[in-house]
């Protein structure tokens, strides 16, 4: 990473600590497109209506489609680390 100072994120704390250099943001690290029954039956939320949700443990809402799928797109950020 260019400077020295730490990140924020715990994990990027980690990769920096052992070599990591940040390369750039990724929109769309982790992506999860399912039926609603599917994040129904992972969550336990009852999620009755089109609209964003939020999630145990996620990073950014759930998209729930009117055509009764669930969305979910979780950013991140690409490091490169040298190999020895």
């Amino acid at each position: 990473m260019t400077d020295r100072q730490e990140p924020f994120d715990p994990w990027l704390r980690a990769h920096q600590r052992v070599g990591g250099r940040r390369l750039h943001p990724c929109r769309e690290s982790m992506v999860v497109d399912a039926p609603i029954a599917d994040w129904t039956a992972w969550t336990g939320l009852d999620l009755p209506s089109p609209g964003r949700y939020v999630i145990p443990g996620g990073h950014v809402p759930l998209i729930v489609s009117a055509e009764g799928r669930g969305h979910y797109r979780e950013p991140g950020v690409w490091v490169l680390h040298a190999l020895a």
